[in-house]
């Protein structure tokens, strides 16, 4: 579907969050997300007729707004760009939300808003850091694993949030240990 006719979309939940550049964290741009919007039109159909519908960003679930000429990421805080420096690693993410249960965890985490963002992963990649991520059961998910060092792929039409909700927190702590803890004994760090 498009959207209910039904439902009144200028008097629903937004939720914005804050793009930056990872290099100066910058201001690069803003994703809305709105629960009740539809999961099937994207930014691109803006102005288009779907179905016979004219698509408003009001429509859409996600609408993401950046600068066409800067990286644009999402980062929990400055800090977990920080930590990720001192621990060497950081969890690429799809989305904010997929992101959720990192941040709860405390790991150094960055969503990245699709899964062919070219420009922030060169600029993690060079800045040292190993990427690691839960990388989503379709195919956007498989082709963003390729770009990675380590992944924990998930089943067919799952990602994070849904594994979190289905699995809980401790699943997700037991997924990153598996692929921290060996990774810190090998590179001798002390806990």
């Amino acid at each position: 579907y498009v959207y209910s006719v039904g439902t009144d979309v200028l008097n629903q939940d937004v939720y914005t969050f804050l793009l930056v550049s990872p290099r100066t964290f910058a201001l690069t741009g803003f994703q809305e997300f709105r629960p009740a919007g539809s999961k099937t039109v994207h930014s691109r159909q803006e102005g288009k007729e779907v179905k016979g519908v004219k698509v408003y960003r009001e429509h859409m679930r996600y609408f993401t707004h950046n600068r066409k000429d800067e990286m644009r990421c999402w980062i929990p805080s400055y800090q977990f760009l920080a930590k990720a420096r001192k621990l060497g690693y950081i969890w690429v993410c799809e989305g904010i939300f997929s992101a959720g249960p990192l941040v709860q965890l405390g790991e150094p985490c960055v969503a990245i808003l699709t899964s062919d963002n070219k420009p922030v992963l060169r600029y993690l990649k060079d800045m040292g850091l190993k990427l690691y991520s839960f990388c989503d059961g379709d195919k956007a998910g498989q082709e963003l694993g390729k770009q990675l060092d380590e992944v924990v792929q998930l089943p067919e039409g799952k990602d994070l949030e849904d594994m979190y909700f289905d699995k809980g927190l401790l699943w997700v702590a037991e997924q990153v240990e598996s692929i921290t803890l060996p990774n810190k004994e090998a590179d001798n760090y002390d806990f």
